[in-house]
């Protein structure tokens, strides 16, 4: 009887429990969706016994992962690398809805394990491994997650982008490499835009494209010939060494414009597949700033912050987030720095100006004081309202850190454009300073143009330290003999003017012109050397491989042709001093390798 009375108890208890689990699902579900708890997608390509344990284990299912997290680290410790990223891809196919899953695994491979190798080759391996685990699994299958496109805007713009790295070069040559593989050639950004242009019009699926009555008669006929519009587009538009058997169909114009709407599509499905981006923001992005060069890193990242922003802004239309834009106008402002690919004779990369970003940039920096500060307002009042606590906007949104670097950007513009004698944008960068800089600065950039440029030189002409002043010049002779070596001969003259400019400055303030001292003098070495001695020892430094810069042996050849052309006396210094290097070292026993000059200085 009492164990009767007992077994009902318990079955009413669990009744109870149970009506009880009713009423909070609806919460507990509310809660899930809000932050993405649960596993949508199906596992696929896990094998059983993973799936299997996974769902068994039920409210084991954290341990069950911290388990395979632990064991994923434990790998990494051992350099099992490759053991590591298997137990990687099973983490992220059992929870692909997990954000902080993917942008963690990008970030260890692409910062973590890539400096774990010491050849660059090895380190390009782990660093697009992991810029591949975002762009082609990471963000698809997380499409309304903004954090994971900011991951990877970052990754470009730091690990590629900066020149922190020693194996950044070679970084920004496989970008470069692949980006060209998709377009077919080396364009540049203008090409590349006009390209986009007319990509963006076409179907993103293929079959929409085949079901055109013209396309499809054209592709029809290609066919009866033996060839595939799609995987042959590129070998039958080419106007050189074109097939013998498609030639008289290829002087038909529909014939001619089907094979070539194929080919741009395949571009834009390579950019797709391969990028992860889409072409119709490409060129919107384009037409919003400034023509992109997509081989640059700073466009890949201009292209995932501005995603970021979106999807942020669908999300949570009334919440700031400045991160997002802050890596916006980075890339804005490195575009405008460094935005302009040129290849050398070996195709390696170099970057050179594009001042069309700088008014890009200004015209976003200028977007964001006017429209984050009334965001902030508003925003500040709707939590006041809702809190019954005031929140002040200069909480939500404080200006001084964007203020500081969009000062920092207009300075440097401003200094160029003065020194490449575009003096009207300088003026007007000059204008821009005064109408954003604080009360207390204002003054400072109320000035005339020529007053403000000389005030900026007279703070490192007035250093007491001679060797501070010899790395200012050496820098500005280095970047000058860099733009020449690169065929930029604007820059070049830019930053010679510059150095020359300072110098002369320097040297005047530093002892009378009238009583300037000789080398012969016991004191010389404290006096600021005769600027032809400093060129020719920032010539030696660069063509015996010591400088900071990186010139390539093309680049090298580049740079002695130009000097012969522009300096032949200044050149012939130059290499009597590299031979007579060269000869000392091969009287040597053991020479210096590093020391010896390019085989080519002669």
């Amino acid at each position: 009887m009492f164990f009767d009375r007992h077994r009902f108890l318990v079955i009413l208890l669990a009744l109870a429990c149970l009506l009880a689990a009713q009423t909070v699902l609806p919460v507990a579900a509310f809660q899930r969706d809000r932050y993405r708890l649960v596993l949508r997608q199906a596992a696929e390509g896990v094998a059983p016994e993973y799936v299997l344990a996974s769902a068994l284990l039920g409210g084991f299912r954290g341990v069950f992962m911290t388990i395979l997290w632990q064991r994923a680290q434990s790998m990494k410790n051992d350099g099992q690398y490759h053991e590591m990223v298997d137990i990687y891809n099973i983490i992220t196919k059992l929870q692909p809805g997990q954000h902080n899953a993917w942008a963690f695994m990008a970030w260890d491979l692409a910062y973590n394990v890539s400096v774990e190798f010491d050849e660059p080759p090895d380190r390009v391996f782990w660093v697009f491994r992991g810029i591949d685990l975002l762009r082609k699994q990471g963000i698809p299958k997380c499409p309304g997650v903004p954090e994971l496109a900011q991951e990877l805007a970052w990754i470009y713009y730091h690990k590629i982008g900066q020149d922190l790295d020693y194996g950044h070069p070679i970084y920004r040559l496989v970008l470069a490499q692949q980006i060209m593989r998709i377009f077919g050639d080396p364009l540049d950004s203008d090409a590349q835009t006009r390209y986009l242009k007319e990509i963006a019009r076409l179907p993103a699926e293929r079959e929409k494209l085949a079901a055109d009555p013209a396309f499809a008669t054209a592709a029809a006929e290609l066919r009866q010939r033996g060839f595939d519009i799609f995987a042959d587009a590129r070998r039958l538009f080419a106007r050189t060494q074109r097939p013998e058997e498609a030639k008289d169909l290829m002087e038909r114009p529909e014939i001619l414009e089907a094979v070539r709407r194929a080919a741009l599509w395949k571009i834009g499905n390579a950019l797709r597949e391969q990028a992860g981006m889409d072409p119709a923001i490409m060129c919107e992005l384009a037409e919003r700033y400034a023509p992109l060069d997509w081989r640059i890193p700073y466009a890949h990242s201009l292209y995932w912050a501005s995603r970021a922003q979106t999807v942020h802004l669908q999300r949570n239309p009334r919440k700031l987030e400045v991160k997002y834009a802050r890596l916006i106008y980075f890339s804005l402002m490195e575009m405008a720095k460094r935005g302009r690919l040129a290849l050398g004779e070996d195709m390696y990369p170099f970057y050179l100006p594009e001042p069309r970003f700088i008014d890009a940039a200004i015209a976003y920096m200028d977007w964001m004081f006017k429209e984050f500060p009334a965001q902030a307002e508003a925003l500040a009042r709707a939590q006041t309202a809702e809190s019954g606590e005031e929140v002040k906007a200069s909480s939500l949104w404080e200006p001084t850190g964007p203020r500081s670097g969009y000062m920092n950007f207009l300075r440097d513009a401003l200094m160029d454009a003065y020194f490449q004698d575009r003096r009207h944008d300088a003026a007007r960068y000059l204008r821009k300073l005064a109408e954003i800089c604080t009360e207390n600065d204002r003054p400072k950039y109320q000035q005339p143009l020529e007053e403000y440029v000389q005030s900026q030189i007279k703070e490192v002409l007035d250093t007491p330290d001679i060797e501070t002043a010899m790395r200012v010049l050496a820098a500005m002779l280095t970047r000058g003999y860099l733009a020449l070596a690169q065929g930029d001969i604007d820059t070049y003259r830019r930053y010679d003017n510059i150095a020359t400019y300072f110098y002369n400055e320097y040297a005047r303030r530093r002892w009378n012109p009238e009583n300037r001292p000789t080398s012969k003098d016991p004191d010389y070495r404290y006096h600021v050397p005769p600027l032809r001695d400093a060129r020719r020892a920032i010539l030696m430094q660069i063509f015996i491989g010591m400088s900071e810069m990186v010139f390539t042996p093309d680049m090298l050849r580049a740079l002695a042709a130009r000097l012969k052309a522009t300096d032949n006396i200044l050149w012939d210094e130059v290499s009597k001093a590299l031979n007579d290097i060269r000869r000392r070292q091969a009287e040597m026993a053991e020479p210096d390798a590093h020391l010896m000059p390019p085989a080519f200085v002669k």
